[in-house]
């Protein structure tokens, strides 16, 4: 994994990609990362099947610490524990 600075998106994406790795092959949801119009973060399903909303701020935050990278993953944790819930 790339190293300090990190975006929101990117911890995002790595999330759900190490999320899906505990899944036997082609058993895993697909989950994909979007940033569009969000309060911060949000589990949506469009089309294409069901994806993560991140703000646009979030999206593009930079995080440069511990503190801010377990927050982001937070956020995440949680949104992916709502798709799976669908």
């Amino acid at each position: 994994m790339k190293k300090f600075p990190l975006t929101g998106e990117e911890i995002a994406v790595a999330a759900v990609k190490d999320f899906k790795a505990f899944f036997l092959s082609g058993r895993a949801p697909s989950i994909r990362v979007k940033a569009e119009r969000a309060h911060i973060a949000a589990a949506r399903r469009d089309n294409d099947g069901q994806y993560i909303a991140l703000s646009p701020d979030m999206a593009k935050d930079v995080v440069e610490d511990a503190d801010r990278f377990h927050f982001h993953l937070l956020i995440i944790g949680h949104e992916i524990a709502h798709v799976v819930h669908r």
